[in-house]
């Protein structure tokens, strides 16, 4: 399994609103690697000067937009038919380092 984690793994754009999937490579406290998804939401708008900006922020006709941008990214997450498979969940604790006693 080869992720670039410098490169976005798929985009969902809805107007100005975007949802960026990304994929990072993680590994289990029992050595098992896997590919974690996180998905990014930027809104673009134009500044005083008319250059193209991002934001996190979001105005309150943006949010449907983003709803649909995130259902669609959630989605492809939930049923792709990549060699990867759809994504599984994992549970936080495996995540965490182990304390020593």
């Amino acid at each position: 399994m080869t992720t670039d984690p410098t490169r976005p793994k798929k985009d969902f754009r809805v107007g100005s609103v975007r949802a960026t999937i990304w994929a990072n490579p993680r590994t289990t406290r029992t050595g098992e690697s896997f590919v974690s998804h996180t998905i990014r939401l930027e809104r673009t708008y134009r500044d005083p000067l008319g250059e193209f900006q991002k934001t996190d922020s979001l105005e309150v006709n943006d949010v449907p937009k983003a709803i649909i941008a995130l259902r669609k990214a959630y989605e492809h997450l939930m049923t792709r038919s990549d060699s990867e498979g759809p994504v599984r969940a994992v549970s936080p604790e495996n995540l965490l380092p182990r304390r020593i006693p």
